[in-house]
């Protein structure tokens, strides 16, 4: 129970307070308790993401390689895979590809191109490529000469890497003809790598005596330097540039192969490959145009 003091006392504060009011002043407030603010849990870690293993490939093959290279027939076998002329081999890799992408090229310009797709993804191939991958055949208007070859194997992601070991190849329109020989043979000569020899030769015409009687050409770093008579008797040697290097003298057959002469005949060296006769009718109607020389005791320095 208040007392009249209390009252009196309740009803000065309530005066007080409507008076403050009156004045524009605000009536005092409590004071908020002020609480923590809730810590936000602490954000995970993401997860390293996972990259792709490299594409890597171990190819193996006999390290034995052939005297000649691999021989195919354009517009009738396919793009060849076997890794030279005789070995076989294969890849591993480090994951598995689902494509190939082969390529055939001359003086470094691709001549052929092809995108091999395989029938499942492999993580092995071997070479040459088994009858079940749909290798196309060779264009039948690619020229005969010697060719390399580019294999590119690719993942489903586009990584790419590529096979090693494909020796080149010569692409010839039949095996037994006078070209495919004449590559056979340049190509195993160039495979010796002498480029410093020395070599005997005579050329076959009629001509005078001079110009038929046997010289000794000496080659150095395959550029002809000197070229004298085997027989010192018959002096200086007239018009030595006649005289040629070995790939000059392929290049004699050649030339003749491009003219279509009417017979070449020629012998190689069974193991240099260099041709030791050659004999060249240009033309059956015409006399006395016929062609010929003859190389040996040939000596590398």
């Amino acid at each position: 129970m208040i007392g009249r003091k209390g009252a009196l006392g309740l009803a000065a504060l309530a005066l007080s307070m409507l008076a403050l009011a009156g004045c524009g002043v605000d009536a005092p407030t409590k004071t908020p308790t002020s609480v923590p603010a809730t810590t936000a849990p602490p954000t995970a870690t993401p997860l390293p993401t996972a990259t792709a293993v490299p594409l890597e490939a171990v190819c193996i093959s006999t390290e034995a390689y052939p005297l000649d290279l691999l021989m195919a027939v354009s517009g009738e076998e396919q793009l060849p895979s076997r890794l030279d002329a005789v070995n076989s081999g294969g890849c591993d890799f480090s994951r598995p590809v689902v494509s190939l992408l082969y390529e055939l090229l001359l003086d470094g310009q691709v001549i052929q191109s092809a995108d091999i797709s395989l029938a499942a993804p492999a993580s092995n191939l071997t070479f040459p490529l088994p009858d079940e991958i749909a290798v196309p055949i060779i264009d039948a208007l690619i020229k005969p000469g010697q060719y390399e070859r580019r294999i590119v194997a690719a993942a489903a992601d586009g990584d790419s890497i590529g096979i090693g070991g494909l020796e080149p190849v010569l692409i010839v329109g039949n095996t037994d003809s006078v070209q495919a020989v004449v590559l056979k043979n340049q190509a195993r000569w160039d495979r010796s790598n002498i480029s410093t020899y020395t070599y005997t030769t005579s050329w076959h015409c009629f001509c005078m005596r001079e110009y038929v009687a046997p010289v000794s050409v000496e080659v150095a770093d395959g550029r002809v330097v000197d070229v004298n008579f085997i027989d010192p008797s018959f002096g200086e040697v007239p018009e030595p540039a006649r005289f040629v290097t070995i790939e000059g003298l392929f290049d004699h057959i050649q030339d003749a192969l491009d003219r279509d002469a009417f017979s070449i005949a020629a012998t190689y060296d069974d193991q240099l490959g260099y041709p030791t006769e050659v004999f060249v009718d240009y033309d059956q109607r015409m006399v006395d145009e016929e062609l010929g020389f003859s190389a040996g005791s040939l000596r590398a320095r």
